[in-house]
């Protein structure tokens, strides 16, 4: 097919979603997959118009890996709720449409995408830097804060996402050099914003992004020395690693000019986390956590969304080091990892196998275009940040790496599949993407407005709560809602009520995918309170290993009950909250002690750490 806007909206599904602002429990990222399906819909409906009668249509490998992938998932559903699988089976339709463009579409796509991420990297780089500045706290929601601080986050709200986002950017900026859309002036000046950008994120894995750039930069100038447009965009990512490193080792000093002007800005670039902190220590206890999940479920994993229960049983039971953050592990911060737990042996293989499927065939002699490397580039950054974290697991970021897959080099197939029937199944899937957002919007504003009940001090307030509940019951029944309706009903769970096997099962349910503190808590008190001695001491125990900072609100919650079925669970958490107090209280020693205090004792190390 020709060149069409419908890229565009394919592109803008990836870098507009990050602006939005409004990220509410529990449901804190609907918006950002809200807009991604928006604009993909609405590049689905566009496409229908593209076609131009074919009789067969091309076939990339990206398509066939993603279509087997997601037929995997629908074939274990963990819960009854297919979004996993959903997500994939709709990047393989994207992949396939984008598989039909011609060369000329190809390069069109590539101008398109190079432009809208540098020009909004820049603007996710104002943000970060009136974060900076402390002006987020006026600018009345519209750009992220954390109370306090004045970390440079943009409107990702995670400093790692950001900081690979700007690396995008400024690769972006080299690929609009190289074939002749910016000047040397604007792309100098825009790397060198970027870069500043990036050190002050306090990222430490700009700095392999550097290495990444420079090492893809020698290898495509080896291959192509005589090609302009591949030198012009060596030449400019050697500039834009050049930059990366004097912002990060001269940061202190850049701060200090600053200062001097008047502008109060105080950060720590990523090496000096790095030499402070290195990678930290809680993710080499997660990856070896999921790898023993792994070995105990070799074939097929626990399913996608599984880990997080046995991560949270393992902080409490497994006899590893303690690191404790108070906070739910729903990923290991490790792609291969989490794709073994959850995934087994047979979907790594498909899922890691069909990668190098697809970007092996960058590094193939004769392929070394500006515009491959500006898509290999891209791919090192997502690959390399989910070595340590879960982008992947964020819709936006998924789908450029399935844009990158698909336009690989890789030898794809030709079909018996009519140009008709791809129109058919865009347009169905871009209507149903369309759906779920226009049908989603008013489930979502219930959510944010009544996941936390009213304090029960009057009776409106009781009446209200009641309400409340109710509600949450009837949108629990409909399964695009039902996690997040379960979620927020546990918060008007009271045990010591009526329908306490009905409490109990909604409960033990939200617990095996969404283990937060109240969870836990309530469980174990339902535990206990149905005859269950055994595993409400387990619930406990899992609580405060797993949130430690949360102890005194879980002795402030048992101490309301005079069921002496409740006696062991109150004297578990008194002994808790005694042994933390002992070492400092909220400290790190205090909270290590706390945990210490009922957890399994330490019987293992974590792989690759020397804790």
């Amino acid at each position: 097919m020709r060149a069409s806007w419908s890229l565009g909206f394919v592109v803008a599904s990836v870098v507009l979603p990050f602006f939005s602002p409004w990220h509410f429990q529990p449901v804190g990222d609907w918006v950002v997959i809200a807009v991604c399906l928006f604009f993909l819909g609405i590049g689905f409906v566009a496409m229908h118009f593209d076609g131009d009668g074919e009789k067969t249509s091309s076939i990339s490998p990206a398509f066939i890996v993603l279509l087997l992938f997601s037929f995997l998932q629908f074939s274990r559903l963990q819960y009854n709720l297919p979004f996993s699988a959903s997500n994939l089976f709709l990047c393989a339709v994207i992949s396939l449409g984008l598989a039909q463009f011609d060369i000329v579409s190809r390069e069109y796509l590539l101008a398109v995408a190079a432009l809208l991420v540098l020009m909004t990297a820049l603007l996710q780089g104002v943000l970060g830097f009136v974060q900076l500045l402390g002006f987020a706290p006026s600018a009345h929601g519209w750009v992220l804060f954390n109370p306090g601080s004045n970390d440079v986050m943009g409107n990702f709200g995670q400093r790692n996402q950001l900081a690979q986002f700007l690396g995008w950017g400024a690769v972006s900026a080299a690929y609009l050099y190289a074939t002749g859309r910016m000047g040397r002036v604007a792309t100098g000046s825009a790397v060198l914003v970027l870069a500043l950008l990036m050190s002050w994120t306090g990222a430490r894995l700009p700095l392999a992004y550097g290495l990444g750039l420079a090492l893809l930069a020698w290898f495509w100038h080896r291959r192509e020395p005589q090609d302009e447009t591949v030198a012009r965009m060596t030449h400019a990512l050697a500039w834009s690693v050049l930059a990366l490193a004097l912002m990060q080792i001269f940061n202190q000093q850049i701060d200090s000019l600053l200062q001097a002007l008047g502008l109060p800005i105080h950060v720590r670039s990523g090496s000096d986390r790095l030499l402070e902190a290195g990678f930290g220590a809680r993710r080499y206890i997660e990856w070896s956590k999921a790898w023993l999940v792994f070995t105990q479920h070799p074939w097929f994993g626990v399913g996608l969304g599984g880990y997080a229960w046995h991560s949270a049983w393992l902080e409490a039971y497994g006899g590893w080091p303690k690191v404790p953050e108070s906070t739910l592990f729903t990923q290991c911060h490790n792609l291969v990892f989490q794709l073994l737990a959850e995934t087994g042996i047979v979907g790594t293989l498909l899922a890691i196998g069909g990668l190098l499927f697809c970007l092996l065939p960058y590094f193939r002699r004769g392929e070394q275009t500006a515009g491959n490397l500006l898509l290999i580039s891209i791919a090192m950054m997502l690959l390399g940040h989910s070595m340590f974290e879960y982008p992947l697991w964020y819709l936006p970021f998924l789908l450029m790496l399935v844009i990158i897959c698909t336009l690989s080099p890789a030898k794809g197939w030709t079909v018996q599949l009519s140009g008709r029937f791809r129109q058919v199944l865009g347009m169905s899937v871009g209507v149903l993407a369309l759906a779920y957002v226009v049908t989603g919007i008013m489930p979502y504003r219930q959510l944010i407005h009544n996941f936390a009940p009213l304090p029960e001090n009057t009776f409106q307030a009781s009446l209200e709560n009641s309400k409340r509940s109710l509600k949450l019951a009837q949108l629990a029944r409909n399964p695009l809602w039902s996690w997040e309706a379960d979620l927020s009903m546990v918060n008007y769970l009271q045990p010591d009520g009526i329908m306490r096997d009905l409490q109990l099962e909604l409960a033990e349910r939200v617990a095996r995918y969404q283990p937060f503190p109240n969870v836990l808590i309530k469980l174990s008190i339902l535990r206990a309170l149905n005859g269950q001695a055994a595993p409400a001491k387990q619930a406990l125990t899992m609580a405060i290993a797993n949130y430690p900072n949360y102890t005194p609100v879980f002795q402030h919650e048992l101490a309301r009950y005079r069921q002496p079925e409740l006696k062991p669970l109150q004297d578990m958490a008194s002994k808790a909250v005694a042994a933390g107090a002992a070492q400092g209280g909220n400290t790190d020693a205090g909270r290590l002690a706390a945990v210490m205090a009922v957890a399994a004792p330490v019987t293992r190390k974590p792989m690759f750490g020397g804790l």
